[in-house]
């Protein structure tokens, strides 16, 4: 994957000096050079530490100390300035904007009572927060190899946290999600850019935040951000939350009742002179029991269930740590972690609304996304025929402009193109064949308004050539969300999908084949390759529905069919193609 810095003088590239090998050294230089980034950027800072100045750390306000601190800390209207900071700044370099305390009264000096989005002048993020991981899903750094290095690149490329700090500064809130999602945006184009819509792959990626899942005694309040590359990758992340949420709640509440059940009988039965068979199907059920508790909590990292583990890990029986059979003991840390367990429970029924609220915005962007796509295409299609033989066209080019512009707004009309029709679909994977559409409508505007008929056509041909592609994503995408590996393949619906998917795909192109520009070649290869795929999958399919078919040659079906839909690059292609066109902005 391609990295995109922007490199600034005021930083030090990391130099290949030789990395200590002793473990005490190497944390002494790991923290020289974190303390190198954190000072790079406290310089766009204010220098001197008062209530009332401008950006500036929140750890050198009041003499009050960490009261004060939180205080203001928390006064602070939520936003996107605030998350970022929970997320990816340390304690000690919070920055907050102007404030008077006044009487105990917090006051932000705020223009417009707005809270400020971040930059690269007002927060500081520390670099040990930064994952490779992160800056490589944000297109920032080169993937992570499975070998994790001696120094985070962050650390290395301290560049890089100005880079972030740009494309997290141009996020926008998506609408209904009340602060948890944004869609990210990357930095506007240069002033010398030919193209008003930069065409950066990251257009449309969604950004998540959501509470730390650990204890919260520490100030700010700890978030994780969370980078989804599109709205599909985003729904199925609700939908796997959810039903992770569904089964973690049936099997903590399952082992809470029967863990009660089994402590209340202990506790009533367990007598000096309880015979000793008795005693001994207490001890198996107690070992079983903690046997059972250990596989639900294993590998969690929720703190309820975190502090579960550390009582649960060290039941074995009825025995305490000295090997004494001690039943009193044994049910005090039995209900220490049923407690937690049912905080857990708890939790994770707060979090299922939150959960529920996303996927319902995901999927009205989807269903909105599809509808109009799908419509769009349709009326391309049924449309496009009038400018080839609508009257007005005729010696368009022998007539002066005013009139010339009368005739392209009344076909533009016919055609039913309005370049702000689309404009509502912003999130990917749609974003950028989207992009491409619009570049074609303002093409046909210009081309019918100059007399230009035959390149108004070609780019009509291209948008057809989009749409398909468009709506082709949108049906994989659909098929992907119901193949998930823990679900069974729905095959008569798929059968169904890609009949008429194929149908769409196939339908007759506009106006003769050899009209495209340079930058859609690959498009053409694109489709040219997915329908005889589809077909092939169609038979399949069709072979798979028959009741005869041989079981042996079932088996594998559902992993090979996942693996051709992930197959499929659509979006890649349109992301090229959107570059390229901007290169090659005219008609061949």
């Amino acid at each position: 994957m391609d990295v995109h810095p922007t490199r600034d003088a005021d930083f030090t590239p990391f130099s290949d000096l030789p990395i200590p090998e002793g473990r005490r050294e190497r944390k002494e230089y790991l923290n020289e050079l974190r303390e190198a980034a954190l000072a790079g950027q406290r310089e766009g800072l204010s220098g001197e530490v008062r209530l009332l100045s401008d950006y500036t750390s929140l750890k050198g306000i009041g003499a009050k100390g960490n009261a004060l601190q939180r205080k203001i800390w928390e006064a602070l209207e939520d936003s996107l300035f605030k998350r970022v900071q929970e997320a990816l700044s340390s304690d000690g370099n919070l920055t907050v904007p102007p404030v008077v305390v006044r009487e105990g009264k917090i006051e932000f000096q705020l223009d417009g009572d707005e809270v400020p989005l971040p930059t690269r002048e007002n927060i500081i993020l520390d670099p040990t927060l930064v994952s490779d991981e992160r800056l490589f899903s944000l297109q920032l750094a080169p993937e992570p190899t499975e070998e994790r290095p001696p120094v985070p690149y962050a650390l290395q490329h301290p560049e890089v946290l100005r880079d972030l700090k740009a494309l997290l500064g141009n996020m926008h809130h998506f609408k209904g999600s009340r602060l948890r999602l944004f869609s990210l945006e990357p930095p506007p184009p240069s002033e010398d850019s030919s193209s008003d819509s930069h065409p950066h792959p990251l257009n449309g990626s969604l950004v998540f935040f959501r509470r730390h899942s650990g204890k919260q005694d520490r100030l700010p309040r700890k978030r994780v951000m969370a980078v989804y590359q599109d709205v599909y990758s985003a729904h199925r992340m609700t939908q796997n939350q959810g039903e992770g949420y569904g089964r973690e709640t049936i099997a903590l509440s399952g082992c809470i009742a029967e863990w009660g059940r089994f402590a209340n009988a202990l506790k009533e039965c367990w007598k000096a002179d309880t015979p000793e068979d008795v005693k001994e199907y207490f001890r198996h059920e107690a070992h079983q029991l903690a046997l059972t508790a250990k596989q639900l909590v294993r590998g969690c990292s929720a703190r309820h269930k975190r502090e579960a583990k550390q009582a649960i890990d060290l039941l074995d029986g009825v025995r305490d740590a000295l090997g004494r059979e001690n039943v009193p003991g044994y049910l005090r840390r039995v209900s220490g972690s049923l407690k937690n367990l049912r905080r857990r429970v708890r939790d994770a029924e707060k979090i299922r609304p939150f959960n529920t609220t996303n996927r319902s915005l995901f999927e009205q962007r989807i269903g909105a996304a599809e509808k109009l796509l799908e419509n769009f295409l349709r009326r391309v299609e049924e449309s496009a025929p009038c400018i080839t033989k609508h009257p007005m066209l005729k010696n368009i080019r022998s007539h002066d402009a005013t009139v010339r512009k009368r005739a392209a707004n009344n076909m533009m009309f016919r055609l039913g193109l309005r370049e702000g029709d689309l404009r509502s679909i912003r999130i990917r994977p749609f974003r950028a064949g989207v992009e491409l559409i619009r570049d074609q409508i303002r093409k046909i505007q210009g081309a019918l308004e100059a007399g230009e008929v035959p390149e108004a056509r070609c780019s009509l041909r291209q948008m057809q050539l989009v749409a398909k592609l468009l709506v082709a994503m949108a049906t994989i995408e659909g098929m992907k969300q119901s193949n998930r590996a823990d679900r069974k393949v729905p095959l008569q619906q798929h059968h169904d999908e890609v009949r008429v998917l194929l149908q769409t795909l196939q339908s007759r192109n506009l106006f003769q084949a050899n009209l495209f520009s340079p930058g859609y070649g690959p498009l053409y290869r694109v489709l040219s390759t997915t329908v005889p795929q589809l077909t092939k999958v169609l038979s399949g399919l069709e072979a798979h529905l028959n009741p005869n078919f041989p079981e042996e040659k079932r088996r594998g079906m559902p992993e090979r069919f996942r693996a051709f839909l992930d197959s499929i690059e659509i979006e890649s292609a349109l992301q090229e193609a959107r570059e390229k066109m901007r290169l090659y902005p005219s008609v061949a």
